[in-house]
């Protein structure tokens, strides 16, 4: 999507024209023998050349219309009235009868946020000897994994590997307390590729206690347990495509919902899951109860946004003209090969001849935008968020990544240090 806006200088001229009678109005309403100057005047323009850059197939037949009425019966074919059937829209169909159900599919090919957590069932990391310990797994990237693995290891001793459990990235699976060893131990989570590269969450603590401590007072069960955090610390596997969201907030109580065959935890009705998706024709499986929909998704291998604005003003001053203008930008999206780049350019107003020839300038006002919600009250009056996207202080930023490697021009934020600055990064 792009925008482009200009101001053009056109002359205006203000021309009278009055009415033959008075045309006041008669209780609300024009008097039968007022007739403006051009009534029954016919103003024809000439027809433009067709602008779009896309073609498309010509899907209405012959007729080119279809009229259709979709069946009152959830998952019923429509009935047709008129045109050509080989125009309907079988998406169409499948997206009511989600709709029904009150369940919503979203797409972003442009965010990709990868998930990876481990969690003991009851949140607990003290148990008795012999106690049964139950693990849940979680992650939003399965069709990337091959194999996923809960490991237990000494506390003392990370590289004592005490147990190796498999798991389903998004199951769960069980270990018993022993009772010999040092007891305190950690465990991760490791999930790995077709090709051996593996992420891992970072270590969380489990000990041997010698009594079953009191644990909280909960209003209600525990539901996904350590879902929906990232808790990784080591990343390798490389992902692209795009993100598919399915979640609903009015979900009969009691209704199973699954996704591409796992059941999703719900609560009060509402769920929301995300699954990282490789490009091509996805078939995302969404089952409500004890039907089943099969909603098609296509995710491009190639994925961009963006959107710019021209801005020229011209003006006399005295006998002279003069110009200024300003020249932004943004753009960020995904290629075949898997880079993300993300670019940025603001000229800010200035002479026409100037727009680009100080590129590298920092410009103070940009400032401005990185103030953190923490360092003073902001109050936008409803739920909207502010992201920086494109951090500079200057008037270009680039980025360009691909898996955890990246280069980048702009503000960034070295490890050591807690200023943020311009400069080149990679």
């Amino acid at each position: 999507m792009m925008g482009v806006a200009a101001l053009a200088l056109i002359p205006r001229m203000a021309v009278a024209q009055g009415f033959d009678v008075d045309c006041t109005l008669v209780d609300g309403e024009l008097p039968v023998d007022c007739v403006q100057p051009n009534a029954g005047e016919v103003v024809t323009m000439p027809r433009g050349e067709n602008t779009e850059l896309e073609t498309y197939p010509d899907v209405l037949g012959e007729e080119g219309f279809l009229i259709s009425i979709d069946a009152v019966e959830s998952g019923a074919p429509p009935v047709f009235l008129g045109g050509s059937r080989g125009s309907f829209n079988e998406l169409r169909q499948v997206d009511r009868v989600l709709q029904q159900a009150n369940v919503d599919v979203r797409y972003n090919g442009l965010q990709i946020e990868p998930r990876l957590a481990v969690s003991t069932d009851d949140l607990r990391r003290t148990y008795t000897a012999g106690q049964r310990v139950t693990f849940d797994a979680s992650t939003n990237y399965p069709s990337y994994i091959a194999r996923s693995e809960v490991r237990v290891v000494d506390a003392a001793n990370p590289g004592r590997v005490v147990a190796v459990l498999p798991v389903n990235p998004n199951g769960e699976t069980a270990w018993t307390m022993p009772n010999t060893g040092s007891g305190d131990y950690a465990y991760t989570l490791r999930v790995y590729d077709t090709r051996g590269r593996y992420d891992e969450t970072r270590a969380l603590p489990l000990t041997r206690t010698g009594a079953v401590a009191a644990g909280p007072v909960l209003d209600g069960p525990i539901v996904a347990a350590g879902q929906g955090e990232d808790m990784t610390a080591r990343r390798s596997i490389p992902l692209t495509g795009g993100t598919v969201t399915i979640s609903s907030t009015d979900v009969a109580p009691g209704t199973t919902v699954t996704l591409l065959g796992e059941q999703i935890p719900t609560a009060n009705g509402a769920f929301s899951v995300q699954r990282i998706l490789p490009p091509g024709v996805q078939n995302v499986a969404v089952g409500v109860g004890n039907r089943v929909v099969n909603r098609e998704v296509e995710i491009p291998e190639t994925d961009f946004f963006y959107v710019a604005t021209v801005d020229i003003t011209a003006f006399q001053d005295d006998d002279n003209w003069n110009s200024i203008g300003r020249v932004a930008g943004y753009v960020k999206g995904r290629t075949a090969s898997g880079l993300m780049i993300t670019a940025a350019v603001d000229s800010t107003e200035t002479e026409l001849d100037e727009l680009f020839s100080d590129l590298n300038t920092r410009e103070p006002l940009n400032l401005l935008r990185s103030i953190e919600d923490d360092d003073v009250y902001l109050t936008f009056g409803d739920d909207s968020v502010i992201v920086e996207d494109a951090p500079t202080s200057g008037k270009l930023f680039l980025r360009v990544q691909k898996d955890n490697s990246f280069v980048m021009l702009g503000d960034f934020q070295l490890a050591d240090q807690e200023r943020t600055g311009p400069g080149a990064a990679f």
